[in-house]
């Protein structure tokens, strides 16, 4: 018989492998959020050294497109987590279904 170890879930106890056991306690929507807030800024900054203005010319619109891909990458974040949750359920109920037909 397989034995599945992952990351996320763990079938047999004699795998090694603790769920989510790279999380360092820090919540990742945080972690999301400050990467749009990052990209954002940058993607001003740059666009203003693009047209040979000062780097923090206007600084509202700094303050538009981080909030912008704040929003984008928090999104993405939401996204991420739920897609792998349903991957996950998918993965037990094939496991199940497996299970099932050839034990």
């Amino acid at each position: 018989m397989r034995r599945y170890c992952y990351e996320s879930v763990v079938l047999d106890r004699s795998c090694n492998a603790a769920p989510f056991a790279t999380n360092s306690g820090a919540m990742p929507g945080v972690s999301y959020f400050a990467a749009g807030a990052v990209s954002g800024f940058i993607v001003q900054v740059y666009a203003n050294s693009l047209r040979r203005l000062p780097a923090l010319r206007r600084p509202w619109e700094h303050m538009i497109l981080m909030g912008v891909g704040a929003y984008g990458m928090d999104a993405l974040g939401k996204y991420t987590i739920k897609a792998q949750e349903q991957y996950d359920e998918n993965q037990q109920k094939v496991r199940t279904a497996h299970t099932m037909r050839y034990n």
